[in-house]
């Protein structure tokens, strides 16, 4: 059974990112839900839209290709989403962040707070940490 569904991720790469994009946006029961579907974050695509959209950005030569969202706010649509490398789109996480914002977070940040000021802020926990080490925002 194993090999069938090796062959078929091989074959359809892109579907585990479909299937990932769309259920935080879907599913209620999923961590990630309250940063993306509780927000309003629709999953918008179809799967062929999806498709189209990795080979248009060439996802299949990344080494951990990840979906963005050009405007942070806006839905998955086709016309507003894109493949980057992962780590790209870690950074870019960032970019939804003002100065005063990382300001606080630096003021309020303990090891390990990564994901509850994410939350309050609307971006992932490596977007908390570059921010407090400098590494998107400048130095403290």
């Amino acid at each position: 059974m194993r090999i069938i569904q090796s062959r078929w991720e091989s074959n359809n790469p892109w579907m585990i990112n479909y299937a990932k994009a769309k259920t935080r946006c879907t599913n209620k029961k999923t961590k990630i839900y309250s940063r993306y579907g509780a927000k309003g974050i629709l999953f918008l695509m179809t799967k062929e839209q999806f498709k189209f959209l990795w080979m248009l950005d060439n996802a299949g030569a990344m080494s951990h290709p990840s979906i963005d969202r050009v405007d942070s706010k806006g839905n998955y649509e086709f016309s507003n989403c894109r493949f980057l490398e992962k780590s790209e789109n870690s950074r870019l996480g960032a970019g939804v962040l003002t100065h005063d914002d990382v300001r606080r977070i630096r003021k309020d940040y303990k090891y390990g707070d990564g994901s509850k000021l994410g939350k309050k802020y609307g971006v992932g926990k490596t977007a908390i940490t570059n921010a407090v080490r400098g590494k998107t925002w400048g130095s403290r």
